[in-house]
């Protein structure tokens, strides 16, 4: 699996998640604000060790992720692959590779009523980002989403070796844009499933399946987990005391 390296590029060929603009021009996380906003009372503040406090709306998603994108094609090895990735000119940071997801915390905040420790309290109504995975469900570990994303592109990278000279940069860039917006409707179906999240959710007390559309990887690799009780086991409780501490 890709490292997290986020300032990867190679002359036009782009992986670099620079805080605002690339060199390219695009800023990432201005090419996925979603649109209507979803309602800032949900905004999630989550703590990252090292940098403090960081509150968001939406989760920026590359579709074709920084890490992969670098280490499977700009570090490809095979000197022909690595040739036609040079002349091409393509930003992982375009508007075309990014979708804004939500975190399971800001599901969790619009359902639950966390301080009160009961669902009883939350929202029956959809939010604006119903029918999205969570960007923090899957998207790492084993037959998780990125270990999908980085078998096509380690194929995409042989089918390019296999080319040799006659591979043209304008046939790479096409290939990418085309497997963004194919992850992209993967995405968008799979928030789908169960009937969609909203459905999903309402569902889950009685539904074992409840939680495959809040999940990024297929339906044999989705993780599960517990749907949230009103009589909470002490392992249930204790994750939601953790919770409630992250949300401001």
């Amino acid at each position: 699996m890709a490292s997290h390296n986020r300032e990867k590029f190679k002359k036009e060929f782009c992986a670099v998640a620079a805080d605002g603009a690339c060199e390219c021009g695009n800023d990432y996380k201005a090419n996925c604000v979603p649109s209507p906003a979803w309602n800032p009372a949900n905004d999630f503040t989550w703590f990252i060790k090292g940098q403090g406090a960081r509150q968001q709306s939406y989760a920026p998603h590359h579709v074709l992720c920084v890490a992969s994108v670098a280490t499977v094609l700009i570090d490809a090895t095979d000197k022909q692959v690595d040739g036609v990735v040079e002349a091409t000119k393509w930003c992982v940071n375009k508007k075309e590779n990014m979708i804004a997801m939500p975190l399971w915390g800001h599901t969790v905040k619009w359902y639950c009523n966390v301080s009160a420790l009961t669902i009883a309290g939350g929202q029956t109504t959809p939010p604006l980002f119903q029918n999205l995975p969570q960007h923090d469900w899957d998207h790492t570990g084993k037959g998780a989403y990125i270990e999908e994303l980085e078998e096509v592109l380690k194929n995409l990278v042989k089918q390019l070796a296999k080319k040799g000279h006659e591979a043209k940069p304008i046939d790479l860039a096409a290939a990418m844009d085309k497997l963004a917006a194919a992850f992209q409707a993967k995405l968008k179906a799979r928030g789908l499933r169960q009937g969609g999240t909203h459905s999903a959710w309402q569902n889950g007390a009685t539904n074992k399946d409840w939680f495959l559309p809040f999940s990024m990887a297929n339906d044999g690799s989705a993780s599960r987990k517990g749907y949230p009780k009103m009589d909470f086991t002490k392992k249930v409780l204790r994750k939601l005391q953790w919770l409630a501490n992250q949300i401001k």
